[in-house]
């Protein structure tokens, strides 16, 4: 399908769906104030720009306008902020160049127009279910039409079949958190990018993902492992075996916290583990936003030179 024609059909279905939900509001107000022109869906990513410490089009439906179908739009948004917030931060208290900022757009655009397209997804899916029960508008006719095909065996199930095809549009915990950043202010390793699943989240340590989740046994009852990373901070977390790395961390002062994993902390630490892709002496640097920056998988014979230059290349956006 053309680009145009795919637009033409998600303006169809969201102006059924406005005259749907709004027809009779208007009504109620009177002519005056009904609807008669047709809101368009727009599905734009724009581009991105800094200026010095001027943010202009960077953030939310400033940066990026979905169809509603999925949410997305503040999703992205709230995305765009833990990404920009922690970057500003550093670099308008000198502690990383202003070439951290750089790494926004780089990071932030791809997921954007990932998230753009899956709206675009869920809206032309919605438009299946009124095929399939025959709708065309909201006359008697259609309303016929939909009840001849509810009565008929063959047709129902074809309208079950499409709205099981909607099970994408509201169950989305891959693309909620499992997109990743495949460059930016990160160090890659050699782990290729996952193949992105909208319905399947899969845990993950490479440089770019959001860090796993684990419940921690902090003595004083569960903690998320996610709630370890203060804001403004980073984080390394090293493993039951890394004390390389921990001492590594020590000889960079206060730029950033240590947590050691143990079996005692983290019941069910071999599963993280391997989610992370560690081995016992391996460690992650995970960056304020939640999002490994860093990974060592094991042992280093210089850890302390190898941590500072990922710290180094980090901060200064990749």
């Amino acid at each position: 399908m053309s680009e145009a024609a795919r637009m033409r059909a998600i303006q169809i279905a969201l102006t059924v769906t406005a005259l749907e939900f709004f027809g009779p509001v208007a009504r109620d107000f009177g002519p005056s104030h009904a609807m008669n022109e047709a809101w368009v869906g727009h599905a734009r990513v724009h581009l991105v720009w800094l200026l010095g410490f001027v943010v202009e089009s960077a953030v939310g439906d400033a940066a990026h306008r979905f169809p509603p179908t999925g949410g997305l739009g503040l999703d992205t948004g709230v995305q765009d902020a833990h990404n920009l917030a922690w970057k500003l931060a550093l670099v308008l208290a000198g502690d990383a160049p202003e070439s951290l900022l750089d790494s926004y757009e780089r990071e932030r655009r791809p997921v954007a127009r990932s998230n753009a397209d899956q709206s675009l997804r869920n809206a032309l899916r919605l438009i299946q279910v009124a095929e399939a029960l025959g709708l065309r508008d909201f006359s008697a006719a259609s309303h016929t039409r939909m009840q001849k095909t509810l009565a008929d065996p063959a047709a129902r199930r074809r309208v079950e079949a499409a709205i099981a095809d909607q099970a994408e549009h509201f169950d989305m915990p891959g693309l909620q958190l499992g997109f990743g950043y495949a460059e930016g202010a990160l160090v890659p390793d050699d782990e290729p990018p996952p193949v992105l699943d909208p319905r399947r989240y899969r845990p993950s340590g490479r440089p770019g993902s959001r860090l796993p989740h684990a419940w921690l046994d902090t003595g004083r009852g569960r903690a998320s492992l996610l709630d370890r990373v203060a804001p403004g901070r980073f984080l390394l977390i090293a493993g039951p075996e890394a004390d390389g790395w921990l001492e590594a961390a020590e000889a960079e002062g206060d730029a950033l916290d240590t947590l050691a994993l143990t079996g005692a902390l983290l019941p069910d630490l071999d599963r993280w583990l391997a989610w992370a892709g560690l081995g016992p002496d391996g460690a992650l640097l995970v960056r304020p936003d939640q999002h490994v920056a860093w990974r060592a998988r094991g042992a280093e014979d210089a850890p302390a030179r190898e941590l500072a230059r990922a710290l180094v290349r980090v901060r200064a956006g990749g």
